[in-house]
């Protein structure tokens, strides 16, 4: 399941020159398609003029490209247990966070879920789950995962179209021929109010004094008064002096911490005021700009749904748009889709809006799924929209990073390079221009090193290695000496991964056929390795170099494992998986996959890998393994990089970067009940290793 787009590189950019007075350092993390640069120091958002920008509100989506059983979501909960449940069009899903499984109708299972929608869902006290469906109520058994149907259990009508436990555990319903509460014993409904001709109920809430609030399908609001235990029905059409009874179809009642009820019509927003006595208690209309002088209005007034977040805000969804109001402040920010923002709300008809008990929002749409909304993630802000958000799709995918002295970004992705400010913002490509032998040879480009001196080096996706004058503009092709121009990176169609400069000052390029080069900048000449056992077909493809305390430069390869090449005796030492080519089970790896490395020590490091995060003592032979069992996002790491404060953030195919410190870590944009820890331990391993000269 991918939640948001995979996180494949973190970068930490020191001292980047903002102003004149003022310098910060920036945590870049670079993601498939969209790159979001996340201050450092913490600070949320200063608040921004509205409408809401992209960056303000920024959702990750689940989708049925995640799993979902359908885009159409119609009712979200949060369980005992801390799963999410999801009601949509077709079936019911169960999220924890990672995986998604769906419950849909089986014809052939008389104890699987109801065929068609999940109108709502509830659960109460004892730990029960219900479920309202088009077929009626339903009852899920968490030993089991079976269904219980009560499809007689309502007359006429078995839709059930709202669902409330109150704080007696007592269930009740409404359908579209009025009000109910369930008895468990009998499995029955109990009709609680009806009118002559029936009164379909769309919500139902309480206040604190045990006041009901029923919205009803054109009829108003019917209230429950808990003194006198009668029932009230506010007309809001004649409230409003119009014939028009689209006032009193109410699809959403919500009451907030200050005590004001919220009442979302078809045609607008009305309020009113919790009491003991609500029999004088009489709704009026809301409008922002009339009642509170906001500079906006509602993006729609059809209203399908309310809640409100952990800092107060009212949340309403409408038939285009969601709208966050903050009666604090009295501004109101519209929420909308944008197009190629696969940040922004995935679609502008709102049908569910759910707060669980982390203070998470969870949104749901017709066609769109769900959206969900992280308050931690308005540490983020997309500080170039013009790369994120554009029509031509290589642009948008990012593949490297780097900055320059001067304060200068660099953004590698298939389109080519680009060069970028914070202060400017303005935006220069470089890409291949043919018949000009001073522009890139082929236009991706793939990794990005600025050295010691300031000189820039870039890596294509088929054209090797340039060197990049950005005073000229001019880029040369690597090897420029004729006697190296039998070297592959010249002559073949090749992919570099990954540029290194080790701390003698020579750089090593990584590319996807197991070539290894290292080059002295300062005469032109390349030292030529090919990673790859003589008996095996399999060309290690280089994806990550790095450097240990002692300059030994290490070595992250697809399919060959770990490398590790001695400085001081050019040795090269391959560390595999356990099993591996037969009688060589070496075992130090989990997986001959290894996507990075991070040392914390001597001779201790973190190894990324498609199978989970190895720690690994080199010296010993001591590892432990640490996968999603033991809380990480994903198995498949891609990036470890260390911050200033000693934390480990780790980027994972989940689009999740989980922090570690020490001996224990915390998943910091994904839901809490998936959080973990880890302990510090070793498992003896058998002295490994393999050696290669070069």
């Amino acid at each position: 399941m991918c939640v948001a787009h995979p996180v494949l590189c973190i970068f930490f950019i020191h001292d980047v020159p903002m102003t004149e007075s003022s310098q910060q350092s920036y945590l870049f993390i670079l993601t498939a398609s969209l790159l979001f640069f996340l201050l450092q120091t913490g600070h949320l958002l200063s608040q921004v003029a509205t409408p809401a920008s992209p960056a303000d509100y920024i959702f990750k989506k689940l989708t049925v490209e995640d799993g979902l059983s359908n885009n159409i979501v119609s009712a979200v909960l949060e369980d005992h247990y801390g799963y999410i449940w999801i009601g949509t069009n077709r079936g019911l899903n169960r999220y924890d966070g990672y995986q998604i499984r769906s419950f849909i109708h089986d014809p052939n299972d008389s104890l699987s879920i109801a065929d068609g929608s999940v109108t709502s869902l509830a659960a109460d006290h004892s730990g029960n789950l219900w479920i309202g469906t088009e077929k009626g109520l339903m009852r899920f058994d968490y030993a089991s995962e079976q269904f219980t149907l009560y499809p007689q259990s309502l007359p006429q009508k078995n839709t059930i179209r709202s669902l409330f436990v109150d704080d007696n555990n007592t269930l009740w319903a409404g359908n579209e021929l009025g009000v109910y509460t369930f008895d468990r014993s009998s499995g029955k409904f109990l009709l609680k109010h009806t009118a002559d001709k029936g009164i379909a109920v769309n919500h139902i809430t309480k206040d604190i004094f045990n006041n009901y609030y029923f919205g009803t399908w054109e009829k108003g609001v019917l209230m429950k008064n808990a003194n006198y235990k009668t029932y009230i029905l506010r007309d809001l059409a004649a409230i409003t002096q119009t014939d028009n009874r689209n006032f009193n179809i109410v699809a959403a009642i919500h009451i907030d911490h200050y005590g004001t009820v919220w009442i979302g019509t078809v045609e607008g927003l009305f309020t009113t005021r919790i009491s003991t006595d609500i029999s004088s208690s009489i709704p009026r209309f809301f409008d922002f700009r009339e009642e509170r002088g906001t500079i906006n209005n509602l993006s729609n007034n059809h209203i399908h749904a309310i809640n409100e977040d952990s800092k107060g805000n009212i949340w309403i969804g409408t038939e285009y748009g969601l709208n966050i109001y903050n009666p604090q402040t009295n501004e109101l920010k519209n929420i909308l889709n944008v197009h190629n923002d696969p940040g922004s709300l995935s679609n502008n008809l709102v049908r569910t809006i759910y707060r669980d008990s982390n203070g998470i929002m969870w949104v749901g749409t017709y066609q769109g799924g769900l959206n969900i909304y992280y308050p931690d993630y308005n540490r983020f802000h997309d500080h170039f929209p013009e790369v994120n958000n554009s029509e031509i799709q290589m642009q948008r995918y990012i593949k490297s990073i780097a900055s320059d002295t001067d304060g200068n970004i660099w953004i590698g992705s298939d389109y080519g390079l680009l060069k970028t400010s914070f202060e400017n913002k303005d935006i220069r490509y470089y890409t291949h221009e043919p018949g000009n032998p001073a522009s890139l040879n082929k236009g991706g480009v793939s990794a990005i090193h600025i050295d010691r001196q300031q000189r820039m080096w870039i890596g294509t996706w088929g054209g090797g290695v340039h060197e990049f004058d950005p005073v000229a503009e001019t880029f040369r092709r690597l090897p420029w000496k004729e006697s190296e121009r039998n070297n592959p990176l010249y002559q073949g169609d090749i992919n570099i991964r990954a540029i290194h400069e080790d701390r003698e000052g020579y750089l090593w390029f990584g590319s996807t056929r197991g070539y290894l080069d290292k080059y002295n900048p300062d005469t032109g000449l390349f030292e030529h390795f090919f990673l790859s056992h003589p008996d095996s077909e399999i060309n290690a493809e280089v994806i990550y170099i790095t450097n240990d305390t002692e300059d030994n430069v290490w070595i992250g390869t697809l399919a060959g494992g770990l490398y590790q090449y001695e400085r001081k005796s050019g040795k090269i030492t391959q560390y595999l998986s356990e099993g591996y080519r037969g009688d060589q089970a070496f075992g130090l790896l989990s997986s001959n996959d290894a996507y990075c490395i991070h040392f914390s020590g001597e001779q201790t490091a973190w190894v990324g890998t498609n199978n989970g995060l190895d720690f690994i003592n080199f010296k010993t032979g001591e590892k432990k393994q640490y996968t999603a069992s033991d809380g990480l996002a994903s198995n498949l790491i891609y990036n470890i990089q260390e911050d200033f404060s000693g934390n480990l953030w780790l980027s994972t195919k989940r689009g999740s970067a989980n922090s570690m410190s020490a001996a224990t870590f915390s998943s910091t944009m994904t839901p809490p009940m998936v959080s973990g820890s880890m302990q510090n331990a070793a498992t003896q391993m058998p002295r490994v290793g393999s050696s290669l000269e070069a």
